[in-house]
């Protein structure tokens, strides 16, 4: 019970009454839905449009985050702004109420319960419930895009709006692999490193905390390697549109191990921590 309500406490501190952060990823995914919709308009005009655009293309088209990049003279480097919002926004949700719920109540609330442990995974359950809300919101906010600007909210896919968008190898994949990619994958892996980010924003700062995951989702962009997460929350990443991209299995086993050793790491630290 004392679980529960720490738990309790942690949604409405951390969650509920800081409700208006979240409408950072209601404007990124709108805005990035719009970009969409003024694409397939050009195509359109230039008499390479299609007859379907699906909800699938719009949220596709808005995790798409960017192919495996090939360092070159000829090749300059462009960090995809649009995926690196959406997955930033999450983690800036989450860089501050751990830290300073710590900071401000802790001591006391830690003390009260007798329960170090209790106190931590209440922490590791509320970012897993951040991560969910953040994501219901990705998916809502393209929905409500598409009855703007279609009218009609289909569910239906064909792929071809996706190959106009982004790649030709869409017409090779099938949805349950493509929403895999574009939806179950970055889930796991941003909840992986939110997690991370809880762990260093008490070692260090939640500031630097912020800047180093940051910097792990710039060094991904860069780089496409199995061992840096952020390459598995971009869809046109996947082994499933990509030769050289990544397999999403192994992005759901770094995340597992990411979230594994954060949750472990977490405990030793508040375990050995002096809270008077």
């Amino acid at each position: 019970m004392k679980g529960f309500r720490m738990l309790k406490r942690d949604l409405n501190l951390g969650l509920l009454k800081k409700w208006y952060r979240y409408f950072f990823i209601i404007v990124v995914v709108v805005v990035g839905s719009f970009r969409v919709h003024d694409i397939l308009a050009e195509l359109e005009a230039n008499g390479m449009g299609c007859d379907t655009v699906s909800f699938w293309d719009y949220l596709f088209s808005n995790m798409r985050g960017m192919s495996p990049y090939v360092f070159s003279v000829e090749n300059d480097f462009s960090l995809p702004l649009l995926w690196f919002c959406v997955q930033i926004g999450f983690h800036y949700i989450i860089a501050y109420y751990p830290e300073q719920d710590l900071r401000e109540h802790g001591k006391q609330v830690l003390i009260n319960s007798k329960s170090r442990m209790g106190w931590w995974i209440s922490k590791c359950f509320w970012c897993f419930v951040a991560t969910i809300v953040y994501f219901v919101l990705i998916l809502v906010s393209t929905a409500m895009s598409v009855l703007i600007l279609e009218g009609t909210l289909s569910f239906d896919y064909d792929g071809r709006a996706s190959m106009l968008l982004m790649s030709n190898n869409f017409k090779y994949a099938f949805l349950d692999d493509l929403i895999l990619s574009s939806l179950v994958v970055p889930f796991f892996v941003t909840f992986a490193l939110g997690l991370l980010q809880m762990v260093l924003s008490f070692i260090i700062t939640p500031v630097i905390s912020f800047a180093t995951i940051c910097a792990v989702y710039v060094v991904s962009a860069f780089y496409t390697s199995a061992w840096l997460p952020g390459s598995y929350t971009m869809l046109l990443r996947s082994s499933f549109l990509d030769n050289e991209g990544l397999s999403p299995y192994s992005g759901l086993v770094i995340a597992g191990v990411i979230g594994i050793a954060s949750v472990f790491i977490g405990y030793a630290y508040f375990e050995n921590k002096d809270v008077l």
